[in-house]
């Protein structure tokens, strides 16, 4: 285990994607812990965008290996573009971290509204100026000026052009708002690779001198555990820019995917030797990552479930009312469908009802199923696909393209323009491919053409919408197929 020279010093990383920022990172929170650990910190942060969906397994992870777990959150702000971190001080914070992302959740593309950011108020640390930051947006006119230059000088040259007295006065306004909590990062450990890294960083650290402002903290990115799992995390990030990982570089090209430049120019964006954090980072930058680390409180947020109450017509209680719901279930479907037509059926449904209806109740989960149903029957109700949506063709069927000839669907490729089951062309994202065990059905239409598929494919009629294979009869009018 590699500790730090000085065990006064507690520098831990304050910056870490785990796998529940989707398509972002490799780490699970259980090995962002274990590692974390295995390099000798005392505590470690999880930082994911507009997220905290790992946070109940990241405390988990940490109090097993017993390690301070800090959780906090990547915001996205609109205006400007860019991010701040949170970490949380508290449990008290840690609620309010909660209305914060799901206020980020209400907004298209996650994003967390400038006016609401009086939320953010002292139980937080705001962590500010790494690249993709809200303050990075306003220290260059061109991003991918930035996260593409070669070399330090030509990401200086990047930099030339900034409005100096805005970045200032931008600072200032944080600072205002956020008092002593807000930090800027300074961010070394890429520079050999990601020259970039240093020249944003040597910027930041003059105005910090030019205004006298010692909220500095020495940062370091963490989207994966060693520098080997560069290679899976860039298959990852292909993936999100739905390219293959050979045509990575063209996937850079498109929209504002140039901001993952840097994790295909460098591997470093893993756990750091603390050794390396002692060569690369002033003691004053380190000393203030152990200033949060020591503001932060241990505090558990392990717990039942807290549901929001479903409101429950004519006053009932919601296991009452989830009751009702399946007596009217069994009086509706279960016997019109001929399901329950013996005695013996129906105690047997009878009871696995009142079971289920038990283990519920003692579990207190109504409400989750109610308001399940609740969101089920809204889709249901605006003609959306409800339940499993697995079924599958067999390689040889084929399929209409956007030119109007047809292809096997074997032979389809990603970036192929194929025509869905409503006349449009859409572009094919990805392939899957499943071995089953099952019966297919094969079908016939009017047209000659045959299509062999599992039995619970979807197929659109013009008479009772969306049907599965199995279900489907002479009368329905399938659309084009």
């Amino acid at each position: 285990m590699r500790q730090l020279k000085d065990q006064n010093t507690k520098w831990f990383p304050t910056r870490v994607t785990s796998h529940y920022s989707l398509l972002q990172s490799t780490l699970t929170p259980k090995v962002l812990v274990s590692t974390a650990k295995s390099f000798g910190y005392n505590s470690v942060a999880l930082t994911d965008y507009a997220s905290v969906s790992g946070a109940v397994q990241f405390i988990k992870a940490c109090k097993k290996e017993e390690i301070k777990g800090i959780i906090g959150c990547e915001i996205p702000v609109e205006n400007y573009g860019g991010t701040i971190i949170v970490l949380c001080k508290n449990k008290e914070a840690w609620v309010k971290l909660l209305k914060i992302v799901s206020i980020c959740n209400k907004h298209e593309g996650f994003i967390f509204p400038s006016e609401s950011l009086s939320i953010i108020d002292g139980d937080f640390f705001v962590i500010d100026g790494y690249i993709g930051s809200r303050l990075f947006y306003h220290m260059v006119e061109d991003p991918a000026c930035i996260h593409n230059a070669g070399t330090e000088e030509e990401a200086v040259a990047c930099l030339d052009n900034t409005n100096q007295d805005l970045v200032i006065q931008k600072i200032n306004d944080y600072i205002n708002l956020f008092g002593e909590n807000y930090f800027l990062e300074l961010n070394r450990i890429n520079g050999k690779e990601f020259p970039s890294s240093n020249a944003v960083s040597d910027y930041l650290s003059q105005i910090a001198t030019d205004i006298n402002f010692s909220n500095l903290v020495a940062g370091c990115p963490i989207n994966y555990a060693k520098p080997e799992d560069a290679v899976d995390h860039r298959l990852l990030l292909s993936s999100k820019m739905k390219v293959t990982s050979s045509n990575a570089e063209k996937g850079l090209l498109k929209e504002d995917f140039y901001k993952f430049t840097k994790f295909f120019k460098s591997n470093l964006y893993c756990f750091p030797d603390q050794e390396n954090i002692q060569k690369l980072y002033e003691p004053n930058l380190i000393e203030n990552v152990g200033k949060i680390d020591e503001q932060c409180e241990s505090y558990d947020i392990l717990s039942a479930p807290l549901l929001p109450v479903f409101d429950c017509p004519g006053g009932l209680s919601q296991i009452e009312y989830l009751k009702q719901l399946c007596r009217e279930g069994w009086k509706n479907k279960l016997i019109p469908q001929g399901v329950v037509k013996t005695e013996e059926k129906s105690i047997e449904y009878r009871d696995r009802v009142l079971s289920e209806l038990k283990i519920i109740e003692e579990a207190n989960l109504a409400g989750y199923f109610l308001i399940v149903a609740d969101y089920v029957n809204k889709f249901r109700d605006n003609g959306r696909l409800i339940g499993p949506g697995r079924g599958c063709f067999l390689p040889d069927t084929r399929i209409k393209m956007s030119d109007g000839t047809y292809t096997p669907i074997i032979s389809i490729e990603i970036g192929d323009k194929v025509i869905d089951a409503y006349g449009k062309p859409q572009e094919v994202y990805d392939k899957l491919e499943y071995d089953v065990d099952e019966d297919i059905i094969e079908l016939e239409f009017e047209n000659g053409k045959i299509v062999r598929c599992t039995q619970d494919h979807k197929f659109l009629t013009n008479n009772r919408g969306w049907v599965e294979a199995k279900d489907l009869n002479d009368e329905d009018d399938v659309v084009e197929v």
